[in-house]
């Protein structure tokens, strides 16, 4: 390949694509956190409960209250406001439900990226320690070279391998959350469960389309 404007934007793409690819699931962790939140109840949220809570026990204020324990342990909430149970109980049972459900599908989605990061660390790790320069060349040029006569084609068959990991992970991570929103966090609020779940897919596909984004970078200079 000459050297030129058409293969200078080709080999920044490539670079970019496998940005995108190792760096990606990090960042859509955080947008995965972000929705989450949007959807289900906060620490605020449960601030506003416990506030309706203390009016309904008629004090202005409630002392010797472990607020760390009380924003994440139901039953120690259920001993505080014992007697102002009888509107609100099932307002509480939802905060802390979702509570549950954000730290559920949190971890679940954040498991999955580092997982894929880890997955493409071990694939850049093991090229660079058994082709060294052959790596740097690969990440501008993508699979537009592929001679047995160096290291090259076994990293093109180590990229497919990790290409199918990523994939796999990415489909695994879809079931693994719809198994945990049906199963593990259905006493949420109706209404948000089948809101968070059919949004879900929304923020689903935005990362499987930054996934293929990377990969259609990547073969460019295939092509071109």
């Amino acid at each position: 390949m000459g050297f030129s404007v058409q293969t200078i934007i080709t080999d920044l793409l490539s670079a970019t694509g496998f940005a995108i690819l190792i760096l990606g699931p990090l960042f859509y962790s955080i947008s995965y956190k972000k929705f989450f939140k949007r959807h289900l109840f906060l620490k605020e949220d449960g601030a506003k409960i416990f506030e309706k809570l203390k009016y309904d026990l008629r004090v202005n204020e409630i002392n010797g209250v472990d607020r760390s324990r009380l924003y994440r342990d139901l039953d120690y909430a259920l001993t505080i406001f014992k007697n102002s149970m009888e509107f609100n109980k099932r307002d509480l049972m939802h905060y802390f439900n979702e509570r549950k459900a954000i730290w559920i599908l949190k971890k679940n989605t954040s498991q999955k990226s580092w997982f894929i990061f880890l997955v493409w660390t071990i694939f850049f790790a093991t090229c660079f320690a058994s082709s060294r320069l052959d790596i740097i060349f690969f990440i501008f040029n993508g699979l537009n070279r592929n001679s047995p006569d160096n290291g090259y084609s076994s990293i093109v068959f180590l990229f497919i391998i990790a290409v199918i990991f990523n994939a796999n992970i990415l489909i695994f991570k879809y079931f693994s959350f719809r198994k945990n929103i049906s199963t593990k966090v259905r006493k949420i609020n109706l209404v948000k469960y089948e809101k968070i779940s059919n949004n879900f897919k929304y923020v689903y596909i935005g990362e499987i389309f930054w996934f293929v984004l990377a990969l259609f970078f990547i073969f460019l200079n295939t092509f071109f």
